[in-house]
């Protein structure tokens, strides 16, 4: 027993022994930082991207040493640069707030970082002026947490296991303050290390399409479809290939279209679309109970139409085309032409109303025809607007695009059923819906008044995203119950209430359906 015992303290010291003597620690000094040998994954990597990101990325002119090139160095670059762009008492504490980081993505960064065949990533975390990318206790409120973003960088990066280094050299990961100029690898060198790496890779390659070749030759007698496999093998670098290059256009185009601030890239942008299809909602939910309830109390069938008007004048018609106009135009004039196609169609649903109302339609059910055209349009252009975009931005369009084909199919069967009264309201329901979510897109995706926005690799976010759309479809369908309750009531009474839209000797319901027979 005692044997035991002591074999296993003998065990034990010698483990304890081995483990610490196994982990090297350096001193806080630099001759023992500067000890401190190579990773071997540096050798193996190659080829690495260093990202400079902070308030010199307002100004972006010249470097990251902009404040010393500017204060220090007096640069006449700079020098003219401020004098023409900003005010005389201009600091460079006053570029942090413009720091918004409002396109930034964590995710979007490491799919194309990765894309572009880097094996290492480094993020400086803190610049020479002190303003780190992470609420630092020690940096007096000059932090992207306190001043900026208002955002931990750092935190958001460190998800997508972001290599932690700062700086490299021939002879060192850290940063070496006495390094001299011949420790740092030149552009010569840094063009030989392009030029082995992509040599090695081919000549890697050429080994494996020989070794695909020769495996077809010993597998020539197998039957029909593994004799196929090694061409199959033969040919999956190049498809591979083409596959990688097909996702950098596509992330390419992604930074292209997000470089444009346009009218839909914004919070605002999507307020004005938002109210455009709540407005015309409740506009047709309103005018599809008051006919509804006057055919009821005047014994007539009913029947819903696309478009409302008042009397005299084609409200909803005018409406359109005068608001759709300013968006079609402001799209334009940022070079949007997805969205400017989607203003364009909808602009046609409201040049076709305008047929209505001077009753010069050619055909008949052609605003139901244009109304649907629209809408499948406006699916497909959402659909096509994803490519590159990052999950919760896609998982947020599919609802909207669901909502956009659900209208169309409904609006497909109130052409067929117009006596059926569910129908156009049902439709009504959709497009405020509709109205309501690009609201919520906007807070969610962009800096807005009322809430910060989410993360995008944030699983939680993506969750919530379908809770909180199943609550704009119940608040919304408890709205339309109490809207409909209230007009119910109020035709109940034995005085029929006030209509200010079109008063005639006969009823509405009845002089609509005339004038649509004639």
């Amino acid at each position: 027993m005692h044997l035991r015992i002591g074999c296993f303290m003998t065990f034990l010291l010698l483990f304890v022994f081995i483990a610490c003597t196994s982990c090297i620690r350096y001193e806080p000094n630099w001759e023992s930082i500067d000890s401190r040998p190579v990773p071997g994954w540096f050798d193996d990597s190659k080829i690495g991207i260093l990202i400079h990101y902070g308030v010199f990325s307002v100004p972006s002119i010249l470097s990251e040493w902009f404040v010393e090139q500017w204060l220090g160095w007096k640069s006449p670059i700079l020098m003219k640069f401020m004098k023409e762009n900003y005010r005389p008492d201009f600091t460079y504490a006053d570029f942090a707030p413009q720091l918004t980081a409002e396109f930034f993505d964590a995710k979007e960064w490491a799919n194309l970082l990765k894309l572009s065949g880097a094996k290492y990533v480094v993020l400086t975390a803190k610049h020479h002026e002190g303003f780190t990318m992470w609420p630092s206790n020690f940096s007096w409120n000059w932090n992207s947490m306190d001043v900026g973003p208002k955002r931990d960088i750092v935190e958001v990066l460190h998800k997508r296991k972001w290599e932690n280094v700062m700086t490299i050299d021939k002879h060192s990961a850290g940063y070496r303050r006495n390094s001299k100029l011949s420790d740092y690898f030149t552009m010569n060198e840094l063009l030989t290390q392009v030029a082995q790496t992509v040599r090695k890779k081919a000549h890697h390659n050429r080994e494996k399409a020989h070794h695909n070749k020769e495996k077809a030759h010993h597998n020539k007698e197998k039957p029909h479809h593994n004799r196929e496999k090694p061409h199959h093998n033969k040919e999956k670098p190049y498809h591979d290939k083409e596959g990688k290059l097909r996702s950098n256009e596509q992330h390419v185009d992604w930074i292209k279209h997000n470089q444009q601030v346009t009218i839909m890239g914004t919070f605002m942008g999507h307020v004005f679309p938002g109210s455009i299809f709540i407005i015309i909602g409740i506009w047709w939910m309103v005018n599809i109970l008051r006919r509804y309830f006057d055919c009821k109390n005047s014994n007539a069938p009913f029947s819903s139409t696309v478009t409302f008007k008042l009397k005299r004048f084609p409200i909803e018609a005018v409406c359109k085309v005068l608001f759709i106009t300013v968006g079609l135009i402001d799209e334009l004039t940022s070079n949007n032409k997805q969205h400017a196609t989607m203003y364009a169609f909808f602009g046609l649903t409201g040049i076709v109303d305008l047929m209505v109302f001077f009753n010069t339609l050619p055909i008949k059910d052609l605003d139901y025809v244009t109304f649907s055209f629209a809408l499948l349009m406006e699916a497909i252009v959402f659909k096509y607007h994803l490519f590159g975009r990052d999950t919760l931005n896609v998982v947020l369009h599919h609802l909207l695009i669901f909502v956009i084909l659900t209208t169309f199919a409904v609006t497909l069967l109130e052409m067929k059923f117009k006596n059926v009264v569910t129908l156009p309201l049902f439709r009504s329901y959709l497009l405020i819906l509709q109205g309501t979510w690009f609201y919520q897109v906007g807070c969610i995706l962009y800096k807005n008044p009322f809430f910060e926005p989410w993360e995008s690799n944030d699983n939680n976010s993506l969750m919530n995203t379908g809770l909180i759309f199943t609550w704009h479809c119940g608040i919304i369908f408890i709205a339309f119950i109490f809207t409909v309750c209230v007009f119910s009531i109020l035709y109940r009474q034995k005085e029929p209430i006030k209509r200010t839209f079109d008063q005639s000797n006969s009823s509405e319901c009845e002089t609509e359906l005339l004038l649509e027979e004639n």
